[in-house]
C-alpha cells in the first residue's frame, strides 16, 4: 500500500468512525468532536494548498496554526450546517489531497518547505521539512484517537 494510499483508507476509517457514533461534550478547553473533523478539514486544505503550490513550481510555506484557531474551526462548523456536510467536506478535501497527491513527483515529495508545528499553544517544529511528512497519516491517526475518546460508548 501507499502512502497516498494510507492516507485515503484513514480518511475513511474517521468518516466511518463518526457517521457510526455519537459524541459528548469534551473537558473544558479541548475541541469538541465537531471541532476535531473542522480542524481535520482545515489541516487538509492547508496540506492541498501546499500541494498546488508545489505542483505549480513554488514552494509553500506550512503553519497549522490557522487551523487550531477556534474563530477558524467555529466558522467551519457553522458554514457546515451539520455534521453530516462536515462529514461530505472532510471526504471532499480528502479526495482533493488524494489528486493533488498522484501528481506529486519524488521531487516535490522530498521538497523542504518551511514548516511551523503549534500544538496546544507549544511550537513542535520550526524548520524546514520534506513536504512528504504531511502525506504521513499518522497526524488523522492521532485526531481518530482524540474522537474515540469523546466518542459514547455504545
Amino acid at each position: 500500500m501507499g502512502q497516498d494510499e494510507s492516507i485515503r483508507i484513514v480518511h475513511e476509517d474517521v468518516l466511518a468512525f463518526v457517521r457510526a457514533r455519537a459524541f459528548r461534550a469534551p473537558r473544558p478547553g479541548q475541541w469538541n468532536a465537531d471541532q476535531v473533523l473542522a480542524h481535520l478539514v482545515a489541516i487538509d486544505r492547508m496540506t492541498a494548498a501546499g500541494a498546488a503550490e508545489l505542483l505549480s513550481g513554488g514552494v509553500p510555506v506550512i503553519d497549522n496554526r490557522p487551523t487550531q484557531s477556534i474563530a477558524y474551526l467555529n466558522a467551519i462548523v457553522d458554514a457546515s450546517g451539520g455534521r453530516d456536510f462536515l462529514s461530505q467536506m472532510l471526504d471532499q478535501a480528502g479526495r482533493e489531497i488524494g489528486l493533488l497527491a498522484d501528481q506529486l513527483t519524488d521531487t516535490h515529495r522530498g521538497t523542504n518547505v518551511p514548516t511551523i508545528v503549534v500544538d496546544a499553544g507549544a511550537v513542535r517544529v520550526q524548520q524546514p521539512r520534506p513536504f512528504s511528512v504531511l502525506l504521513e497519516p499518522g497526524h488523522i491517526e492521532r485526531h481518530l484517537e482524540q474522537l474515540a475518546s469523546l466518542a459514547e460508548l455504545p
